[in-house]
């Protein structure tokens, strides 16, 4: 039997569903201290408000960690509940971007729907790598950087489809 003080989640993308569920599991005083430790590629708007719910009465004799590659697409209100903490990335695949951009617009097909296939996580980082690679130069790529962003957006919607979104990337490429 596990530890009832230790709660571990990971989400791909943390619905309301889930952020209610941690508020029930937290709900239960803890024995000692409890450690809450949840992993998230993307939280919806919808869980982030459920969130506040508990980080504005958080549980005593509690600590929580939220650990995701970014916290861009919270919202002000829960961000400012927390103590950021960044690492600066350690980039392991150099030239990514860069072979995928030099494959023909079938090959490119392909490998989003691989990319979309392995989840949102995934989806998001390889559109962070199309952002850096194309603010090298804003004039030039600002149509591409604007699909970026709203695929971003996009992202975060429930019923969001990673492969879509990266298709109509790759058409503004």
């Amino acid at each position: 039997m596990g530890n009832p003080d230790f709660i571990f989640r990971s989400y791909d993308r943390m619905a309301v569903d889930h952020a209610h569920e941690l508020r029930e599991l937290l709900g239960n005083k803890p024995l000692v201290t409890r450690i809450c430790i949840v992993s998230v590629g993307v939280v919806l708007h919808e869980a982030q408000n459920a969130l506040l719910k508990i980080f504005e009465d958080p549980p005593s004799n509690t600590h929580f960690f939220m650990v995701s590659e970014t916290d861009s697409y919270l919202l002000p209100t829960l961000r400012s509940r927390f103590f950021v903490h960044r690492e600066r990335r350690v980039d392991t695949q150099d030239g990514e971007v860069e072979k995928f951009l030099t494959l023909s617009l079938g090959e490119k097909m392909t490998k989003v729907s691989e990319i979309a296939e392995a989840g949102t996580e995934a989806t998001r980082r390889f559109m962070d790598e199309l952002e850096r690679n194309f603010s090298k130069d804003i004039k030039t790529y600002q149509n591409v950087l604007s699909k970026i962003i709203e695929g971003k957006r996009f992202l975060l919607l429930p019923s969001a489809s990673r492969k879509g979104i990266l298709e109509s990337i790759v058409c503004a490429l």
